[in-house]
């Protein structure tokens, strides 16, 4: 649960918390009356026209205000808890829970923690939670005159991790079997859903650090006796059961307005520290820190140690990670000693692993015997060993008077065993009185227990019921779940079919593509797990849950049906763009076959008609021609032969859809072939020639092609066919070799889901860096790296060319550090080499423009120096990929290691490092870049983003 920090004022008198925020007269009668009265029992429920409203007596609260009424009913020596006479403990609690479901509907800020403790005030608020004065409704149905107790509700922190929740249950289980009138009570340790809450006795007073620091010069002596005294005891109680408290100090110690001294937080701390040694670091003794302001005095954890201390009152071998013992306990209370004698700590809270003994000189203290003050001396001995084992020997060192009680008990043993000795007449003659008031005591707990059994049976019955709802909740979810993930992952795949659209006329792709969309709509075409949860769970509440997951099943459904036509027409305008580039290019059969795809997608696209009769008349105009061309026997026999080595350019193309990695095609054959055609047809040059570079060209589409994904081959290729046609140069001096550009305009802003890489042409199994694309109004279309060059990839530069020292796997994914300006250069001009893609350092204003994502916001995770309350950063580099994506996927770019920027052909480091304080570490953190700090300047690369090949 949270509170809003501007509505709330802290007593210092009580520590009480108080709702400052103003309410309306209506408003706060309503809370009053419904609050109180509820933890009184004075309400109950009546239906009335199949409406239930709150019936409330007349209560004397009415006219305050809520804080006021709030705190008379909380102190009221008149609390009237009992409910209707006559009534059972079955109408009782049915009756406590309709009003509790009544008074929050009426109002929701009213906080009731598991149906049974109602907070009433804030008392603090600490690390590991905020504690509460709550009503226990439980004790009001039993009439209990008392029904007030503590309720610590537990952080966020802890609702992340259920080992905490264990940790801290052994721990109260602990505190519970302490009992001693010195001892803070722990009652329970529960949770409600996602809320995890402790309750314990509820005290009237202040800790004893706020006592400490209103008295300067110390406590009166017989009260600072009194309250070692009483600490002792209770330290020495808990050391018989062998606890330790490991964690003692002023702030642990609550002082009562009757003057009784109470230590809480027995083995909270080591709780914690179990907590810290897992996958959670947390401040330790929420409570003491709620009851405590003082910086120094607050519990710190160190995760490396697997500790929990104050420094002020841990002992020297606590510091060095040492177990705790009774022997650190002593030191604790040896301190606590000094400050209630003499009003400060006794090293100036010092930490003991800084204390050289020698060079302090402890507070004089008047008025105590010699034997006394070597007893206090002792107790703080910075060595183990020269201080005292245990707290009785303390004790009986400083405080001997309580050796002494000795005689006086004998005497009150004596004079209460003649007061029983002339009672004992009385006894036998009231024995037959008793006898009858115990019978008729028998008679009417047998009533109470069988209330109760029913009481249980009726809590039980309600258990099992929310149990069977949340395993079908849990049940129906997975099921739904399990559909979106897998829809989502195939919705995903198909919009990448759509983005390298260009392999249309692929058989692969279109495979894939119908695949793909079949397996998609037949997601929704089976709902037998939910039905079949329906047959096997007949009861009416948990067919509900059911019938509510099958409509979301359905309109799932009905929502994919949505999405797919809209693909499928999506896929039939990428068939019909298809169609026309192969009209343009005459092949006239493969876009009646991409029509005919399209068709099958969306039959009604208003485009399929103007296409086809486009393709219709080109290829009538064809025919004609072709039989313009028959009619002439000169032509019949160019036709064949020049259609013949068209075929073998074909088959090219046909040949690389086949897959492989090797470049088949015969182009020697078709140098036969067009050497044939120049020689037989020399009478038709001008339509030889230019079948001839039509047959060339197709050769180059078909080498570029081939070239996308193996440019290197395809470089040797393209040499060998400018060997082999050297007529036709020019057209293969046209044929640029590059590699598929995976970087597509569309990727711009979309760097969350979608990225890039080129592969690396001398091993196509290795890619670069990872890239999102990003689009700026005055630096145009361009890739950058999601994550700062790696260890790893660095390596590979300098494991090929021996320039620089390769890294150790184990940091391979770490930034590339401790690299020169110089090498870095290096590796970019290899990388432009490797992949065929012109990569360069960022300049700060496209670094800038990438890591603003136009709201600029920072990563509350980044790896910044930080050292504060507990919480370390900045001590190690982290892996790249490790923090938040900002808006367009960027990630890492603040703090970490701070990253080379080209300004005005100069190199400055932008964004930060470990090193860099937090409040420094920003997006617009940019300094000179210096050679000492090599080892945390890392660097990203960024390259020009083609809009149309």
């Amino acid at each position: 649960m949270s509170d809003d920090n501007e509505n709330i004022i802290d007593d210092s008198e009580d520590c009480t918390v108080l709702v400052k925020k103003p309410l309306s007269t209506e408003n706060k009668n309503s809370i009053v009356d419904d609050a109180t009265q509820l933890a009184q029992g004075k309400r109950r429920v009546q239906v009335e026209n199949d409406q239930t409203r709150l019936i409330s007596k007349s209560n004397p609260l009415h006219n305050k205000t809520s804080e006021e009424a709030l705190e008379e009913s909380n102190y009221s020596s008149t609390d009237v808890t009992g409910s209707l006479t006559g009534t059972s403990l079955t109408d009782a609690i049915n009756r406590t829970q309709q009003e509790v479901i009544g008074l929050k509907s009426k109002n929701r800020k009213l906080k009731i923690i598991n149906q049974r403790f109602l907070l009433a005030s804030k008392l603090g608020i600490g690390g590991m939670g905020a504690v509460y004065k709550a009503k226990d409704l439980r004790k009001v149905e039993a009439q209990d005159k008392n029904p007030w107790v503590a309720v610590k509700l537990l952080n966020e922190a802890f609702k992340e991790h259920p080992t905490a929740f264990i940790a801290l249950q052994r721990e109260a289980q602990k505190s519970q079997k302490l009992a001693h009138p010195n001892i803070v009570r722990v009652y329970d340790f529960d949770r409600d859903g996602e809320t995890v809450y402790m309750t314990m006795e509820l005290l009237q007073g202040e800790d004893l650090n706020h006592i400490i620091k209103r008295n300067k010069s110390g406590l009166e002596r017989s009260d600072a006796l009194n309250i070692i005294r009483q600490v002792g005891g209770a330290l020495a109680e808990a050391h018989k059961h062998n606890i330790v408290h490991s964690d003692f100090k002023p702030g642990n110690i609550f002082y009562t307005k009757d003057k009784i001294a109470k230590v809480f937080d027995f083995g909270i701390a080591r709780a914690v520290s179990e907590i810290g040694s897992g996958a959670i670091s947390i401040e330790a003794n929420a409570l003491s820190d709620a009851a405590s302001d003082n910086e120094e005095d607050k519990t710190l954890f160190d995760a490396s140690l697997l500790n929990a201390l104050t420094p002020a009152y841990a002992s020297k071998e606590m510091h060095d990670g040492q177990d705790a013992c009774k022997s650190d306990d002593v030191y604790a209370l040896g301190c606590v000693a000094y400050e209630v004698l003499v009003g400060k700590h006794p090293y100036g809270k010092t930490p003991a692993n800084k204390i050289i003994a020698k060079q302090y000189k402890l507070p004089i203290i008047e008025g105590l015997k010699r034997k006394q003050l070597r007893a206090l001396q002792k107790s703080i001995a910075i060595d183990r060993n020269d201080r005292y084992q245990t707290v009785d020997e303390f004790l009986n060192d400083f405080l001997p008077e309580r050796n002494k009680l000795s005689n006086a008990v004998k005497i009150s043993v004596f004079i209460l065993t003649a007061a029983l000795f002339s009672t004992a007449v009385l006894y036998y003659k009231q024995q037959s009185d008793i006898r009858l008031k115990e019978q008729a005591l028998l008679e009417e707990q047998k009533r109470i227990d069988q209330q109760k059994i029913a009481a249980e049976k009726k809590i039980q019955l309600e258990r099992t019921k929310s149990l069977a709802i949340d395993s079908v909740n849990r049940e129906t979810q997975l099921v739904l779940e399990s559909l979106e993930q897998k829809s989502s992952l195939l919705k995903k795949r198909l919009d990448e079919h759509a983005f390298v659209s260009s392999s249309s006329d692929s058989l692969e792709w279109q495979l894939a593509v119908s695949r793909d969309i079949a397996e998609l709509a037949s997601i929704y075409d089976n709902n037998e797990p939910l039905n079949k949860l329906l047959i096997n769970n007949s009861e009416d509440y948990l067919k509900v849950i059911i019938l509510k997951s099958l409509n979301k099943y359905d309109d799932n459904k009905r929502a994919l049906d949505v999405w797919l036509n809209g693909y499928h027409q999506k896929i039939s305008n990428v068939y019909l763009a298809k169609a026309r580039d192969e009209i343009y290019l005459e092949n006239y059969a493969s876009a009646q076959k991409l029509i005919g795809l399209a068709k099958q997608y969306q039959s009604d696209n208003s485009k399929i008609t103007s296409l086809q009769d486009q393709l219709t008349q080109s290829w009538d105009a064809k025919k004609i021609k072709d039989q313009a061309l028959l009619r002439q026997e000169s032509y019949r026999s160019y036709e064949i032969f020049n259609e013949s080595a068209g075929r073998h350019v074909l088959s090219c193309s046909e040949q690389l859809a086949a897959g492989g990695s090797g470049f088949n095609y015969d182009m020697k054959t078709l140098q036969t072939k067009l050497t044939l055609l120049n020689r037989k047809f020399r009478s038709m040059r001008a339509e030889v020639t230019r079948g001839n570079k039509a047959h060339v060209e197709g050769l180059g589409r078909c080498i570029r092609l081939y070239g996308e994904s193996y440019p290197k081959q395809a470089t040797s290729v393209l040499t060998r066919a400018k060997k082999l046609f050297p007529s036709y140069i020019t057209i293969l001096n046209n044929v640029t070799i590059r590699p598929f550009d995976s970087c597509n305009p569309s990727f711009a802003g979309k760097g969350r889901r979608y990225s890039c890489s080129d592969r690396l042409i001398n091993n196509l199994t290795l890619s670069g860096p990872e890239l999102i694309v990003i689009r700026g109004k005055s630096s145009g279309v361009f890739a950058i790296g999601k994550y700062e060059v790696t260890q790893g990839q660095f390596s590979e530069y300098c494991q090929v060319t021996g320039l620089c020292e390769v890294a150790d796997k184990k940091n391979k994914s770490l930034p590339a550090t401790g690299y020169t300006l110089k090498n870095i250069k290096g590796y970019v001009n290899w990388l432009n080499k490797e992949t065929g893609f012109s990569y360069q350092i960022p300049t700060h204003a496209q670094w800038l423009l990438a890591s603003k994502a136009r709201t600029g916001s920072l990563d509350n995770n980044r790896n910044c120096q930080l050292n504060a309350r507990g919480l370390v950063k900045g001590v190690r580099l982290l892996p790249v990929d490790i923090g938040q994506q900002n808006g367009w996927g960027m990630v890492n770019h603040v703090g970490n290691a701070q990253e080379f920027v080209s300004i005005g052909g100069q190199y400055q480091v932008a964004g930060g490092s470990k090193l860099t304080p937090m409040e420094n570490c920003s997006i617009d953190t940019l300094r000179p870049y210096t050679a000492e700090e090599i080892a945390v300047t890392g660097f990203r690369v960024v390259r020009k983003v083609e809009l149309s090949r």
